[in-house]
């Protein structure tokens, strides 16, 4: 009798994504003390808190974000009615860094602009 030998499909095969999780003390501090304005205001289950120290790392050494910014840009996004609701995690507020950096930059008046340019309005400074 002769058998029919089924062609094989190739074996492909799965590799895990190796995910860096070296984060330090400095960034599980600010994972908890984001969680902690979080669940101030909104009493919420206990997140992974490995994956937000991680997230907290990407922003410092992915992003270039320095360390001491970070707790800041998330409390001024927290006294904002639209993004306190929005930003509910590091993940979050890294996806909206920038948008959030600028605004916390125009709320806490660090943004503000002198104009020292003459004036531009000829109707009061010359006599017609």
């Amino acid at each position: 009798m002769e058998t029919q030998e089924t062609p094989q499909e190739p074996q492909i095969k799965k590799t895990k994504k190796v995910v860096n999780t070296s984060f330090n003390q400095k960034h599980l501090d600010i994972a908890n003390e984001i969680y902690r304005i979080i669940n101030a205001t909104f009493k919420t289950r206990q997140p992974d808190m490995s994956a937000w120290a991680n997230e907290i790392r990407k922003l410092v050494e992915i992003d270039k974000i320095p360390i001491n910014k970070i707790l800041g840009v998330f409390k001024a996004a927290n006294r904002d009615d639209f993004w306190s609701i929005n930003i509910r995690s590091p993940k979050k507020l890294r996806k909206h860094w920038d948008r959030l950096y600028i605004m916390s930059l125009q709320t806490t008046g660090l943004n503000q602009k002198t104009d020292n340019r003459e004036s531009l309005d000829y109707f009061k400074a010359k006599q017609w």
